[in-house]
């Protein structure tokens, strides 16, 4: 399993969603915060190169603003000030990441991969408003009348032309570090950036890349290969001999016949002598 939190970062090139009046100039940048979490999959194709796949659910909210200057009604007068555009995408979708990891060194891999993520929900909040003055000033309607709010064009709901699936390309680093000691348990931080690879509304050049920085938790059961059995025989003749000043003839006594098994295990290898 795996889990991250991500830093978003919004580029946009429109002044408008389609049928929502609004009267920004344009609406370009922006940035925000999601989450990243779900389940992984590894299968090693090589000591050092592992093909993974990642199916998990993700969210790349974001915040455009854009800063104008106008007139405000100031106690009853017209003085100068200024209001900002803002626009707030919610994005969140299921997906799944196939990607390479290579093990560089030790236990640090690089990855890549691709994302194709379908949309769960795809809405927008906004609204203009006035940020100064910071505390005083309302809007004036077309005809320089007091309309007394210091907000306009507050709109919200979801995105028309929204585009699913959303692609992304994927750039991965992570260091696998043992639990326990034969390492069927690793945690490893890690640190992702996602490349928009499509807007995410029509016409509009909305992407959002995605830095996403977690922590995932692996089992990564030992294998049971099974273990090539040798047998050996070993024959030691140990003979004693008995010197005597007064031997008068020689003679040969045959011992006691002993027997022992010796067994040696390696990871491998079962070794077994008699």
């Amino acid at each position: 399993i795996y889990g991250a939190f991500n830093f978003n970062f919004h580029s946009a090139d429109f002044n408008k969603l389609r049928d929502i009046p609004n009267c920004c100039p344009q609406f370009e940048n922006g940035s925000g915060t999601g989450l990243n979490i779900g389940a992984l999959y590894e299968v090693p194709l090589s000591k050092q190169l592992l093909l993974g796949f990642r199916f998990g659910y993700m969210t790349l909210d974001g915040e455009l603003t854009n800063t104008e200057s106008t007139l405000v009604i100031v106690n009853r007068r017209l003085a100068s000030g200024e209001f900002t555009h803002t626009m707030i995408g919610k994005f969140s979708n299921i997906g799944i990441e196939p990607y390479f990891s290579y093990q560089l060194f030790n236990y640090f891999f690089l990855g890549v991969g691709l994302r194709f993520g379908a949309n769960l929900t795809a809405t927008y909040n906004q609204k203009e408003e006035i940020t100064k003055p910071a505390s005083v000033g309302t809007f004036a309607d077309s005809l320089g009348n007091d309309t007394y709010s210091r907000t306009r064009n507050v709109r919200s709901g979801d995105i028309p032309d929204a585009v699913s699936p959303i692609n992304h390309l994927i750039f991965r680093a992570n260091y696998d570090l043992p639990l326990n000691k034969d390492r069927s348990m690793l945690l490893s931080p890690e640190m992702a950036f996602y490349v928009s690879l499509n807007e995410f509304v029509k016409e509009t050049s909305w992407k959002v890349g995605t830095l996403s920085l977690g922590l995932s938790i692996k089992y990564s059961p030992k294998s049971f290969q099974k273990k090539i059995e040798e047998f050996k025989e070993d024959i030691i003749i140990d003979t004693i001999h008995i010197a005597s000043e007064n031997v008068k003839s020689e003679e040969i006594v045959i011992g006691k016949q002993l027997k022992r098994t010796i067994v040696k295990e390696t990871d491998g290898k079962i070794e077994t002598t008699d």
